[in-house]
């Protein structure tokens, strides 16, 4: 926000100069970006909305310096006619309306604004408009309180009335467009239609014209989250919601409304109706809090005296009482002050960060480095690099629909989401991936795979957990091949790289049984365990789940739990390298398709013999001469002895047993 010098040393008359003034404001938090032509840019954290005013900022000023706080004078000229006949004010939201004032104005006449409060708005980065619209951004300034002004005499019955907006209701803002309002927003309306979105922006039909004569003045208490949502489902951004989504002092309403009241009877002419309109159903009152010297000197590592402390906590308004404890009342506006700490971080600041001592970290020193799971990490991850994947860092958040889609349904909804796409935590790592893959499948990208190591948010007996995953996508690439060729030649694919990666970290042989899971094909969809642990899921995305999210078919992806996976490695042992030669065999065979993989191998080992060392599926046909429902598998079988040479009749014999093995329990049939 922009504080011109001139204009905030009118509320805290400091002897600094401008530099000085500067410097001290940023080494207490409010750090002053730029510093030109007598204008300070100070970056204002979110949780200080406050100071974004210039009394807001001349307590900071007050504190560090001493000097008081000057409140600008309101000279309230006021008439006999009440203004609770003229008007009416009915809050059917307090919860997202905890306090509405009005003010009522009459026989104004609209023109331009002097010219010392257009050099003021302009100093700060406002155009002039008119002298009653001029008042509310003054003022806005001023107090950080936003106001409206509303032609008075095109509120159909005079009446406000603070509610939600009704199912499909619209409304025409000020600057032209027409917004769709939903129900959960909140509207400013009259007896007939809304008339302004609630602490966003004002509606056409009652903005304040050249034809103003008599002027409705809101200042209001609106729900932070309410108008945030609002702002961001409406795709707008003002100085008001900005200041109400920092929340708004709801103890200043009717002090920021007299003040505009008195400068709009001071510049446009008019009268005051006597009193103000407030209806207040929720009230807020000073939050008691207590403040430990010792504990205050242990978090922040310093030695301050209890009169610094006090004299600190006393130059922020905060009404110290007592030495050990220090009872304070925080205000009001300090809604960032919630417990003990937070008034030590706020001693800390005024006294000066400058007086904590510098010192040499104490206590054991440990020897930095991973541990094993941060070890099995990493070779996880080098693993996959040199699978040739490339990784992928998605977003913790996800859009719910779209993971409910893919059958993961997350267990944790954002009840304040930033947007629609980024709504829940993420369940799983497969949305994630499938969106990378979706994104770089519109550029026209084919034959990438992705891989992410990342933490995902489940439920466990209703406890929420966090359990760290591998996942893998695979997108086919269009070459010739015989994998290309067959339909889960992707699939395929995922399951080498799987294998090998299992094999690289010392995990037992892999099982995959078949299993039906939402959002994956039905035939191409496995489980994947060891030894009868289950560790993850391999499968390719259901073609009518790919169709409707736009993704490419044959989209392969599996998802391993990495502690799981970790937890079933085998320990490193020595094994001597082979010293006598194998002896391949190779088999082709017909089954029906229907048979899994799993199974054919299930069965060779069997029928193997124990010498049988490794079973590599290298072929696989189909075509009108097999029939619609029959394919033919091509295995390389190898044998070998550690101890001796094998002679090939003892794999010829073992070849033979896997050959009758395949006939009886799978119904094989030789070419």
């Amino acid at each position: 926000m922009k504080f011109p010098v001139s204009w905030l040393l009118e509320y805290a008359p400091v002897a600094w100069d401008e530099n000085e003034l500067a410097e001290r404001l940023t080494m207490s938090g409010s750090e002053v970006e730029h510093l030109r032509d007598g204008v300070m840019e100070i970056k204002v954290t979110p949780n200080r909305g406050d100071t974004l005013s210039m009394i807001g900022m001349a307590r900071e000023v007050s504190a560090l310096s001493g000097v008081p706080v000057r409140i600008p004078e309101k000279a309230l000229n006021e008439d006999d006619t009440p203004a609770e006949t003229l008007a009416s004010v009915r809050i059917d939201a307090p919860d997202l309306c905890p306090r509405y004032a009005a003010r009522i104005i009459r026989g104004v006449r609209i023109g331009p604004s002097p010219r010392w409060m257009v050099e003021k708005l302009e100093s700060a980065g406002l155009r002039s408009i008119n002298n009653v619209v001029d008042v509310t951004n003054f003022v806005l300034l001023e107090y950080g309180q936003p106001l409206h002004a509303f032609d008075y005499d095109l509120l159909k019955d005079h009446s406000i009335i603070v509610r939600r907006a009704n199912p499909g209701e619209t409304i025409t803002t000020i600057d032209g467009g027409e917004r769709a309002l939903e129900p959960e927003m909140l509207v400013i309306a009259d007896t007939g239609r809304a008339v302004a979105v609630a602490g966003v922006m004002g509606g056409a039909e009652s903005e304040i014209s050249e034809g103003t004569v008599n002027v409705l003045l809101e200042s209001a208490h609106f729900n932070p989250v309410s108008i945030r949502r609002t702002a961001k489902a409406l795709g707008m951004s003002t100085d008001s919601s900005y200041r109400f989504e920092r929340h708004v002092d709801p103890s200043g309403v009717v002090d920021a409304a007299d003040r505009a009241a008195s400068l709009i009877a001071e510049l446009a002419g008019g009268t005051v109706a006597r009193g103000v309109i407030d209806v207040y159903p929720t009230r807020y009152e000073p939050r008691p809090l207590s403040l430990r010297p010792e504990r205050c000197n242990l978090l922040n590592g310093t030695d301050f005296s209890v009169e610094e402390m006090i004299d600190a906590l006393a130059g922020l308004d905060f009404q110290p009482a007592g030495t050990d404890p220090i009872r304070v009342m925080v205000p009001t506006w300090r809604t960032d002050i919630v417990r003990e700490d937070d008034l030590a971080e706020e001693v800390a600041r005024i006294v000066g960060y400058d007086r904590i001592p510098c010192a040499n970290p104490r206590g054991e020193n440990l020897r930095g480095g991973l541990d094993a799971e941060g070890l099995f990490r990493s070779r996880l991850h080098t693993l996959s690099l040199q699978a040739g994947l490339q990784e992928a860092m998605t977003s913790t958040l996800v859009d719910d629909e779209f993971c409910i889609t893919l059958g993961y349904r997350p267990t944790a909804i954002l009840s304040n989401p930033l947007s629609r796409e980024v709504n829940a935590c993420r369940p799983s790592l497969v949305p994630g991936l499938v969106d990378v893959c979706r994104r770089n499948s519109r550029l026209g990208r084919a034959g990438l795979g992705f891989f992410e190591l990342g933490r995902v948010q489940r439920l466990e007996n209703g406890i929420p957990r966090e359990d760290v995953r591998w996942a893998v996508a695979l997108l086919a690439d269009g070459k010739a091949g015989w994998l290309a060729s067959v339909d889960a030649g992707v699939f395929l694919q995922a399951k080498g790289i799987l294998e090998a990666v299992a094999g690289c970290v010392r995990v037992p042989e892999l099982t995959f049984a078949a299993v039906q899971r939402e959002g994956f094909h039905p035939g191409r969809c496995a489980g994947v365990s060891v030894n009868g642990k289950e560790i993850g899921i391999l499968g390719e995305i259901h073609p009518e789940v790919a169709e409707s999210l736009d993704v490419p078919q044959g989209l392969c992806v599996f998802e391993i739990d990495v502690e799981t996976l970790r937890s079933v490695c085998a320990e490193p042992r020595y094994r001597q390298t082979a010293r006598f030669p194998a002896i391949s065999r190779d088999i082709a065979f017909v089954l029906p398709r229907t048979v899994t993989q799993a199974k054919v191998v299930d069965v060779i080992r069997s029928a193997g013999g124990p010498l049988l060392h490794d079973v590599s599926l290298f072929d696989v046909f189909r075509g009108e001469r097999l029939g619609a429902d029959a394919q033919s598998l091509a295995y390389r079988l190898t044998w070998r002895d550690d101890e001796r040479t094998l002679e090939d009749s003892v794999a010829n014999e073992a070849l033979e047993n896997v050959r009758q093995a395949l006939v009886e329990k799978l119904g094989a049939s030789f070419r």
